[in-house]
């Protein structure tokens, strides 16, 4: 736990001087293997002012943590992208590879060295942010054996700055 918290540090170090937005979720999430233990997780994601543009989309680099209910915890860091759906909708995507740390063997996805992915449909409000769906998934995309992945659905409020 004491190298995901230092991952953590630095991340949000290395990310913190151009921040434009941050995400706070709250959700549930469930693991791909039989011995797996679902749980509660919860979210914090901070994204900087987009620095290119692809397939109409805006892209920031993006650093997360989340801890589960069970004691499990990621932290990554990568890229988010989103597209404009007319003023008010958008569709949010991000890639994060990073650490993982399962609290025991039920929750173990495989490795250490995971990538979280999500794709999230969000409403802003004038004044107010943003709230956004997410399903995530995290996984070690075959680079180990044993692979059971975790997905998870979250209930996402955006802040920029």
């Amino acid at each position: 736990m004491k190298s995901l918290v230092l991952a953590l540090a630095v991340a949000l170090v290395a990310t913190a001087a151009p921040a434009a937005e941050l995400l706070l979720g709250a959700g549930h999430s469930r693991y791909g293997s039989d011995r797996g233990r679902d749980s509660a997780v919860i979210s914090a994601e901070l994204r900087g002012a987009p620095f290119a543009q692809f397939a109409g989309a805006g892209v920031s680099a993006a650093v997360a943590a989340d801890l589960h209910g069970r004691g499990d915890a990621f932290v990554g860091i990568g890229l988010a992208a989103r597209w404009a759906l007319g003023a008010d909708w958008f569709i949010d995507t991000s890639v994060l590879p990073g650490l993982y740390s399962a609290s025991g063997s039920a929750n173990d996805l495989g490795g250490n060295f995971q990538f979280r992915s999500a794709l999230a449909l969000g409403r802003r409000f004038d004044g107010v942010g943003a709230v956004s769906l997410a399903v995530v998934h995290k996984s070690n995309a075959g680079i180990d054996s044993f692979n059971p992945g975790m997905n998870a659905l979250l209930l996402r409020w955006h802040r920029e700055f």
